[in-house]
C-alpha cells in the first residue's frame, strides 16, 4: 500500500509506503503506519489517501481517503 497526502487544492505534498501484514500474498491483511505531518502547517486542510497499486502494471486497484485539519 501507499499513502499520498494532498492539500485542499489537490496538490501532492507527500507520498510513501505503508507496510502490510498478511498470511499470504494477495490475501487479507492489516496495516499500521505513522505518517509524518511535521512539515505541513498547522490549520492546513489535507487529505490522506491509502492506495493499493498493482505491482504488475502500476494500476490503481483500490483507494480510500480522509480529510482532516492539521493541528
Amino acid at each position: 500500500l501507499n499513502y499520498v497526502i494532498k492539500d485542499a487544492g489537490n496538490v501532492e505534498l507527500s507520498r510513501g509506503a505503508v507496510p502490510v501484514t498478511a498470511n499470504g500474498l494477495g490475501g487479507p491483511g492489516t496495516f499500521e503506519a505513522t505518517i509524518p505531518l511535521s512539515n505541513i502547517l498547522s490549520g492546513a486542510v489535507i487529505s490522506i489517501e491509502i492506495q493499493d497499486i498493482s505491482p504488475a502494471d502500476g494500476q490503481l486497484l483500490a483507494m480510500d481517503s480522509v480529510r482532516l485539519v492539521v493541528k
